[in-house]
């Protein structure tokens, strides 16, 4: 039975919750952030605006990240009916047919893109749209590999203009391990928010292999760790630091945060699992947009 004009735009509206469009979107502007904010001063604006191969590849990242969504809503599917029933449910109404179609439609368009941009680039996303299959079909039901590789994963666009960009500076090393370290975070707390489901369908999770009540200590333990070991590396490194401030007080402020959120998984709040998905996914839009904040902050102090 053909669907009537409401029940498309519903469906449609349905599948952008399963393709996650926020997050693909805040990673679109992560990637012109840190092209546009962070490179910028080792190319001009007016080169960076005009890259075409920079646009190629925020397209392909776009296709590549929904086909990800998509084949993780579709391996995921008994377990979310547990852990996240809304979602589930969407993901069921859609039809998996309709989700494996959109999968393949996705990864040509993100290869289509990455074609008419550069070899290496076209290989980059070859494997990535690999990984991800790989990912969501193996190891997630691995313990400390399923976090380290979805937070891997997630942070491989802003890799990938980096390399293109090819420029290094210590900044940039607090920035992309900042964000690692808040995207395992993330995964871990997610892990303790859906522990009921994954121990039904057997995915076995840092959670589920080594209890509750150790992850939360040891993530807390960990991001102090982190913090230190960057602090260290500061002091240590501090004449490198001088002219590069403006990401490395922005990632401390996040590492921080982020040891205050996991402080709260020791707590007994209600709900309190929820409450730190939602700080952390507030951190994670802060720290993608970090670099427009420290420039719009340095373009105040020089005004």
């Amino acid at each position: 039975m053909p669907l009537s004009g409401n029940q498309k735009i519903i469906k449609f509206l349905y599948f952008l919750s399963i393709i996650r469009w926020y997050n693909v979107l805040l990673m679109v502007l992560g990637q012109y952030f840190l092209a546009l904010f962070v490179f910028a001063p080792d190319y001009s604006f007016h080169q960076i605006v005009f890259d075409k191969k920079l646009h190629l590849m925020v397209l392909s990242t776009i296709f590549t990240l929904a086909g990800a969504f998509v084949i993780n809503a579709f391996y995921d599917a008994d377990k979310d009916l547990v852990n996240r029933p809304k979602s589930a449910l969407v993901g069921r109404a859609i039809g998996s047919t309709f989700l494996a179609n959109s999968y393949i439609v996705f990864n040509f368009l993100a290869l289509f893109f990455a074609f008419f941009a550069t070899k290496k680039i076209l290989i980059f996303y070859f494997l990535y749209i690999v990984i991800c299959w790989f990912y969501s079909h193996k190891l997630q039901k691995k313990p400390i590999i399923r976090e380290l590789s979805a937070s891997l994963l997630t942070m491989a666009p802003l890799i990938a203009i980096w390399i293109h960009y090819g420029v290094w500076d210590w900044k940039l090393m607090y920035f992309f391990c900042t964000f690692l370290t808040l995207l395992f975070t993330k995964d871990v707390v997610k892990d303790l928010a859906g522990h009921k489901g994954n121990l039904i369908f057997g995915y076995n999770t840092v959670v589920v292999a080594a209890g509750k009540s150790k992850v939360k200590i040891g993530l807390v333990l960990f991001n102090m760790a982190i913090f230190l070991i960057f602090v260290g590396i500061y002091l240590i490194q501090k004449e490198h630091f001088y002219n590069n401030i403006d990401l490395i007080i922005g990632s401390s402020f996040t590492l921080i945060a982020t040891i205050l959120i996991t402080a709260i998984g020791l707590s007994s709040w209600k709900n309190k699992y929820k409450r730190m998905d939602f700080m952390l996914k507030f951190l994670i839009t802060y720290q993608l947009t970090l670099p427009l904040f420290t420039f719009i902050l340095k373009f105040i102090a020089k005004s």
